[in-house]
């Protein structure tokens, strides 16, 4: 039986929500594999991953709630709120499907072109900024201090998202200091 969203919580909704989760994220790892092989370049892949991820996560607005969900708690919360057994069958889920946003990474660091130290740490970056962004354009406006610091708000499209996605994932192959 599945429970609406709203009758889910502790325990049981992290359960839930991560299972939920493993099922889209396998989705979104054929969906990025599919991207990947698109082109050699990688920076032409670091933009057809990034197209594939909000498509993807635009298309299944579910993903990012419970992707965003399970966020909310720490590390040790959903360990205290999940066997081992969903855990560990989250943590391969996750990793699946980052593995082809690193191995991107490591081409264009193993070419020269991307200087990044740690393509794991940019890869879970990139997943958790992504997911934020999506979110945004799903609200679909951007707020700002207007006249008097009133605030305005105005539209955001998916399309702005996407952009900004993509040059974000760009800057982070780009030298800069710790990186």
């Amino acid at each position: 039986m599945i429970l609406p969203t709203n009758q889910l919580s502790g325990h049981a909704g992290a359960v839930h929500f991560a299972l939920t989760l493993c099922g889209y994220l396998g989705e979104l790892r054929a969906a990025l594999e599919a991207a990947s092989s698109t082109s050699d370049d990688p920076y032409e892949k670091v933009q057809a991953l990034t197209d594939a991820f909000v498509d993807y996560s635009l298309a299944y607005p579910a993903f990012v709630d419970c992707a965003l969900t399970l966020m909310r708690r720490t590390g040790e919360e959903l360990f205290g709120e999940i066997s081992e057994h969903v855990m560990f069958k989250l943590g391969v889920s996750i990793a699946e499907a980052l593995q082809t946003v690193i191995d991107t990474l490591d081409h264009g660091v193993a070419r020269g072109e991307f200087f990044i130290k740690d393509t794991t740490l940019t890869a879970n970056l990139l997943y958790a900024s992504g997911l934020g962004a999506v979110q945004l354009a799903r609200v679909g406006i951007l707020v700002k201090s207007g006249h008097e610091k009133l605030p305005e708000i105005g539209p955001l499209t998916a399309d702005d998202v996407r952009r900004h996605l993509v040059a974000v994932a760009l800057a982070f192959t780009r030298p800069f200091e710790d990186n």
